[in-house]
């Protein structure tokens, strides 16, 4: 049956909340999505396979990634002022924090940070990983705050579980990111 999605300019649908497809190891799920505009007009339908492994870590699973600014930005502290859902490929500009769950039931042994395909670093800091009993929840900063400065950031969140099948979970994060003030010339 269809199912309809959060949203009207993005769209978000979790699954697999209530591990309703960890009934057995590996399972492959495939997903139809297609869009129904205002009018009715019925968009071409893509087909997404993937598989879920319910003995891996989840990254985002109680709490979605978002991307957040707080009231003291400089230091990833304060009241939230600006929040919006991670999207791969999304514009921003400046700093923002990404924040959400990684999680397992055997408990969280590494959450690993690489930038730009760099060096990789753990995330150990109080600022970065709060601990949520054996997980944690993310607020790593992500961004740029040169000025005049626009580009591509890609980032790598491997995140692995302290269970006996010492399993991981990958998810690279894309941003587009643009500190460019808009040029503008006009002709009298």
């Amino acid at each position: 049956g269809a199912i309809k999605a959060n949203g009207e300019a993005s769209w978000n649908l979790v699954i697999n909340k209530q591990k309703e497809f960890g009934k057995t190891d590996n399972i492959k799920v495939a997903i139809k999505v297609y869009a129904v505009s205002k009018t009715g007009k019925v968009s071409n339908v893509d087909e997404i396979w993937f598989k879920i492994d319910p003995k891996s870590p989840v990254i985002g699973g109680s709490k979605p990634l978002e991307l957040v600014q707080y009231s003291d930005n400089a230091n990833g502290t304060g009241d939230i002022v600006a929040r919006m859902n991670y999207e791969s490929g999304m514009w921003i500009k400046g700093k923002w924090y990404l924040t959400g769950s990684v999680e397992d039931d055997s408990g969280i042994d590494s959450i690993t940070w690489e930038e730009n395909k760099g060096t990789s670093k753990e995330l150990t800091s109080t600022n970065e990983v709060t601990p949520n009993g054996n997980n944690y929840l993310l607020n790593v900063p992500v961004g740029s705050e040169t000025q005049g400065s626009y580009g591509k950031l890609e980032y790598t969140l491997t995140v692995s579980e302290s269970g006996d099948e010492n399993k991981d979970a990958t998810q690279t994060i894309i941003l587009n990111y643009d500190n460019q003030a808009p040029q503008f010339t006009a002709e009298l």
